[in-house]
């Protein structure tokens, strides 16, 4: 290819063509060159060259023809000068030669700068003549006293050491050439052999030569396009349109070479300036521009937009970017890349990318990124459409290195549109990372991740999908998930649908949307969770689809939130929404999992989903620990799951729902307060935050509560509660002198004193049941009067009615007069803090609060007022600044302490004002008090489930320390002297120790009564644990120093699993009457199945249990490892993903171990 050389300017001289024309000749000669170039020369006649005589020693170098470039508009003494190109050279040793003959020997140089002008160095090619048939050549730089080459061989020299400079690279310019030789062509010149004839560029003379080496096209000087009209039109440059040929099978690429430069100029005159890469036919899919190692792919940036230079890969014109070889898009240019081009990103290429600029992919053309480096990154735009794939992988053929983690920042973006794919390959990351960095996608778009890859969101890098599908890229292999860490607010994922990910979404410190999505969890075990989301204050997940596979044992949705940065105690959140709304649960051994550590005990709304179980697997539909807010309309058809719902440390209100289980429909612990009925405002009217509910158990008790814990069903609850067999609840209740009411509400069978197991230290509480309800009733929008209407974030409102009456039965009747009641009474208090705290009228709430808790100790909203105090201040916390959070928590900690010593002999309030204190010193990072308070609990309440709760707050605060993975506690809080200093300090923990003491022998002189009595023991009924259940706790409860997030995860759900697999003795001795006498291994039934089976199992001894499936290959496709108490049970398998043909399913259990085939039949 040859290019403009000479510059306008030199008097009598012409400048350079692009297509060579004249023909340097020598007539009377020896040597005849036939040089087809841009070559300088003042008319169209040969150029004549001194005759070459025969060698004489004392002539020297004048016995030489010297070709130069004219690199800086200088003639010098060379014979001809020559316009940047590669060229071929013909030797003919013969005295007369024929052209049209063979040359005796070839060869081909490039006419390029070399090492400056002004010495002797000028030279790119020097011809000696020896004789005839003794010709030498040599190419490179030519120094005083050089010894001359020794034979035909091409000899690069070395640059002389009086001339060290570096090669000149110079700065040719393809543009309209100049006055006298203008320049009338738009094609990119690229292989001399074709595009250069008449037949491709009409007008241009015939050229006979043709070169046969690899680099033809190589570019090994700087070149600028600036060429962007003719005569005031706008024009492409391009390269030639060249149909397939066997011919020409091997067409040349463009290659730039080592510190070569082609540069596309930005566009003049309001013109963009194009350049245009076409191919005809994909043979061998050639590679049609490369930029080696040290080599520059510009295009110059231009503040206007319609100046911008813009470069066009169509029809099979496949582009790579070398190691270490630059692309520099300057502002505003673009790229585009259509019909089936491949742009090659080769690992450790270097992309610089300014702001504005584009690069578009049109399908099915790729952009292939195989560990490209952008070491600037200030907004590019990547516009995927009609199929067009951006891929980015760490094993491209011959480009294997250890890149893993594509890293897209500063504004550098991503669209997708109409079925266009991001491909992720195997432990690959495409990492998203700063403010105005996005993802969207849009409808029918894809995302393809390879096993263990992932795309993530971080540092304000925010997703924007629509209608998208996340899935793998080979089925049955599992890839991380989507991880939104810190990501932008306008992240918004609605109508996807994801598969087969360990974790589809993991979210952390993240507002976002998560919306009308369906995520399929497969059976594999590495699938753990739907959605994941990790200290999350402000997030709605609504409208989705869970599927769970049959033997699923992922958590469909998990929440994990401990009081770190970011998070309340870092300053506090601006906000508090976390909705869970009108999303179906299919299956998972969890539909939701909530746990909330340390000082984040969040407001959740819980609203409007269904949760329908797998058979066998399911453990609850709702596990939370420490939540407040609201679990309201939704539908647990969980026959074959535990419980519905699982409730530790909470304060909730419970409306609306129907939930059935096979056994407790919830199961509280651990100071729970479950607002089951409407509370009376000052009109003496009903305000509906809970009630009419309907709970049917299936094999147990409906409602069971521990250590505290209080469901409020009346007045006027209008709960309709369902068992087979009484006690309808079975619970631990303290109220001093006062009854349990349980009345206005509906019972089946009729209630009556049997359907209620509830204990106070051992002693039964009264429980006050009639009037009760004759039916079971429905919410009548004729009582309906009003409605409370708040917020909850984005488009989502929670609506609480009031009614004038108890509703549909209820024996209270309300004030329809609307008779103001007084302000003080504790009702009143209570409810008018709560709609303070709904005005955001944070202060009055907490007044309101506090008044209620130090004049009405009796009410039972006693403790109820506790919770809502300290929600209060949470929602108070708003400001971000730990110096106003400690003031607040300061203020809220001095207030606990106080009450604490008034009330030191109110059991009930010392276990939730204690904890709420321990939350207190969180959040002004008091953390080794902290810690000293959660060990407390830890070493001497009498609950074992309590004590584990507090063993997770502790690993919490540790972790929040920064000292998570340390080997001894000494490291953490110096030594147990000093646990014991912290205690003493502070008397509130004196006050909950003493207290823990005296429960703890109450429970001791329980457990021991019944292991001498057995069934004759007046204790048997009592909630206390048996010593194997002891022992599975105490293995659970330590001082465990998380070494980091995911590990600290797992742990807690591994403790939760084991807490819904341990039933207490009471439940134990009810349900399982008929314990095995023997391990047993069923067949499985139905055999041969399609594509379902039920395997069924016995063991007489509580035990972990491990059934396992083998394919006929002993490949393992289904494991299930759970420990199981004494009892019979079923697992359903699912073959839906398994071909046809004989399975091996064997049980392990104890030192038993059985195995049995199957046949799955298609």
């Amino acid at each position: 290819m040859v290019f403009n050389g000479a510059k306008e300017g030199l008097v009598n001289k012409y400048g350079y063509n692009l297509i060579g024309r004249k023909r340097f000749s020598q007539p009377d000669l020896f040597i005849t060159t036939d040089f087809i170039a841009g070559l300088y020369s003042q008319n169209d006649q040969p150029v004549p060259i001194t005759r070459l005589d025969t060698y004489n020693p004392q002539q020297g170098s004048n016995n030489k023809i010297c070709l130069q470039h004219d690199a800086e508009n200088l003639v010098g003494s060379a014979k001809a000068l020559f316009g940047y190109g590669k060229y071929q050279v013909d030797l003919w040793y013969t005295q007369v030669p024929f052209i049209e003959t063979p040359p005796d020997e070839f060869f081909t140089i490039d006419i390029d700068a070399d090492y400056g002008i002004g010495g002797p160095a000028w030279y790119d090619l020097r011809v000696f003549w020896y004789g005839p048939n003794d010709v030498k050549y040599q190419i490179g730089a030519y120094c005083e006293n050089t010894p001359l080459p020794v034979n035909k061989n091409i000899e690069v020299w070395n640059p002389c050491t009086s001339h060290t400079r570096p090669k000149n690279p110079g700065n040719f310019k393809y543009d309209r050439g100049t006055t006298e030789t203008p320049n009338p062509y738009v094609l990119i010149p690229l292989d001399p052999r074709r595009e250069c004839t008449a037949a491709y560029l009409p007008g241009a003379p015939y050229q006979n030569h043709e070169f046969l080496q690899d680099k033809i096209g190589a570019l090994t000087l700087n070149l600028t396009i600036e060429k962007n009209e003719i005569n005031g039109n706008p024009i492409e440059i391009k390269t030639p349109n060249i149909p397939y040929s066997i011919e020409f099978l091997n067409f040349p690429p463009i290659i730039i070479d080592r510190d070569a430069k082609l540069i596309l100029a930005k566009g003049n005159n309001n013109l963009e300036r194009k350049m245009r890469f076409r191919k005809y036919h994909d043979y061998f899919a050639n590679t049609f521009l490369e930029v080696y190692p040290y080599g520059t792919l510009e295009l110059q940036g231009s503040s206007n937009l319609n100046e911008k230079s813009h470069i066009y890969f169509e029809s099979y014109s496949n582009a790579v970017i070398w190691q270490n070889a630059n692309l520099i898009m300057g502002e505003n240019s673009a790229i585009d890349i259509s019909g089936n081009s491949l742009m090659k990103f080769k690992g450790a290429s270097k992309i610089y990318q300014y702001s504005g600029t584009n690069i578009n992919i049109y399908g099915p053309s790729v952009v292939l990124d195989c560990g490209a480096q952008y070491p600037v990154s200030n907004g590019c735009l990547y516009t995927l459409q009609s199929g067009g794939r951006f891929i980015t992988s760490n094993r491209c053929p011959e480009d294997f290195n250890d890149y893993n983690e594509f890293l897209v920042e500063n504004g550098t973006s991503f669209e997708l549109y109409d079925n266009s794919v991001i491909e992720i390959a195997d432990n690959c990351k495409m990492i998203f990372s700063g403010e105005n960095t996005y993802l969207k996608a849009e409808p029918g778009t894809s995302v393809i991740l390879g096993e263990g890859a992932s795309i993530e969101f971080r540092n304000g890098a925010y997703l924007d999908a629509d209608g998208c599908t996340f899935t793998s890229i080979n089925s049955g292999e599992i890839w991380n998930g989507i991880v939104l860490d810190g990501a932008g607010s306008q992240t918004n994922i609605q109508n996807c649908t994801f598969n087969d990910a360990a974790a589809s979404i993991e979210v952390t410190n993240t507002v976002c949307s998560i919306t009308d999505n369906t995520f399929n969890i497969s059976n594999n075990t590495s699938c753990l969770y739907g959605i994941n989301a990790v200290n999350e204050t402000n997030i709605t997940i609504a409208g989705n689809t869970f599927n769970a596979g049959s033997n699923s044992t992922a958590e469909c949705l998990k929440f994990f939130n401990y009081d770190g940065d970011g998070l309340p105690g870092g300053g506090g959140a601006p906000v508090y929404y976390l909705n869970i709304f009108n999303n179906t649960f299919n299956g998972g051994v969890y539909a939701v999992d909530i746990q909330c550590l340390t000082a984040s005990q969040l407001p959740f709304y819980i609203s409007y989903n269904s949760f329908n179980p797998s058979m066998g697997i399911t453990y609850a539909g709702i596990f939370a620990y420490n939540i407040s807010g609201n679990i309201k309309n939704n539908t647990f058809y969980n026959s074959y799951s535990n419980k519905a719902v699982s409730l530790q440390f909470s304060a909730v209100n419970v409306y609306n729902n129907t939930l059935h289980s096979a056994y407790q429909n919830i199961w509280s612990n651990n100071s729970t307060i479950m607002q089951m009925s409407p509370i009376e405002n000052e009109y003496g009217q009903w305000v509906w935050f809970g009630g009419y509910n309907k709970l049917t158990s299936v094999n147990n008790y409906n409602i069971e509560f521990r250590t505290y814990s209080n469901p409020f069903i009346s007045p006027n609850g209008n709960n309709c509660f369902t068992v087979n067999t009484q006690p309808n609840f079975l619970g631990e209740l303290c109220l001093g002198t006062k009854p349990y009411s349980a009345y206005d509400n509906y019972w089946s069978p009729a209630v009556s004193s049997s359907s209620f197991d509830i204990t106070c230290n051992s002693n039964p509480v009264n429980v006050t049941y009639t009037p009760n309800l004759t039916e079971c009733p429905d919410i009548n929008p004729g009582d309906i009067i009003g409605s409370n209407i708040s917020s909850i974030g984005g488009s989502l409102y929670d609506t609480v009615y009031i009614t004038s009456s108890g509703g549909s039965g209820g024996s209270e009747e309300g004030n329809l007069n609307k008779t103001k009641k007084s302000a003080n009474t504790d009702k009143i208090l209570y409810y008018n803090a709560i709609q303070k705290r709904k005005q955001k009228d944070y202060a009055d709430a907490i007044n309101k609060c506090k008044e209620l808790i130090n004049n009405h100790d009796t009410s039972i909203y006693f403790n109820s007022a506790l919770s809502e105090l300290y929600l209060n201040y949470l929602n108070s916390d708003t400001s971000g600044n730990q110096t106003i959070t400690n003031g607040l928590y300061s203020n809220l900690k001095t207030y606990i302490e106080q009450k604490m010593q008034q009330y030191q002999n109110n059991a009930q309030f010392i276990e939730r004002a204690y904890k709420y204190l321990l939350m207190c010193l969180v959040k002004i990072k008091s953390y080794s008090e902290a810690v000293a308070g959660y060990e407390n609990i830890m070493n001497n309440h009498p609950d074992p489930i309590v004590r584990l709760n507090a063993s997770w707050d502790r690993s919490a605060v540790v972790f929040m320390m920064g000292q998570g993975g340390s080997l001894s506690d000494n490291s953490i809080i110096n030594s147990k002297s000093k646990i014991k200093k912290l205690l003493d300090k502070n008397p509130a923990h004196r006050i909950a120790k003493d207290i823990f003491k005296v429960q703890k022998e109450e429970s001791d002189r329980i457990e021991t009564e019944n292991e001498l009595y057995g069934d004759n023991s007046e204790n048997k009924n009592r909630i206390v644990y048996t010593k194997e259940e002891k022992r599975i706790f105490e293995s659970r409860i330590e001082n465990y120093n998380p070494v980091n997030e995911k590990e600290f995860i797992e742990k807690l759900s591994g403790d939760i699993k084991v807490m819904e697999q341990v039933n207490t003795a009471k439940t134990t001795n009810k349900v399982l009457t008929n314990i095995p006498k023997t391990y047993k291994l069923y067949q499985n039934y139905p055999n041969p199945f399609n594509p379902t089976t039920i395997i069924k199992y016995e063991i007489p001894k509580n035990a972990q249990v491990t059934l396992k499936v083998y394919d006929i290959l002993g490949k393992e496709v289904f494991s299930y490892n759970e420990y199981k108490l004494a009892g019979s049970y079923e697992v359903k398998f699912d073959g839906s993903n398994l071909a046809s043909g004989m399975y091996f399913y064997t049980l392990e259990t104890n030192g038993y171990k059985d195995t049995k085939k199957m046949v799955l039949l298609k």
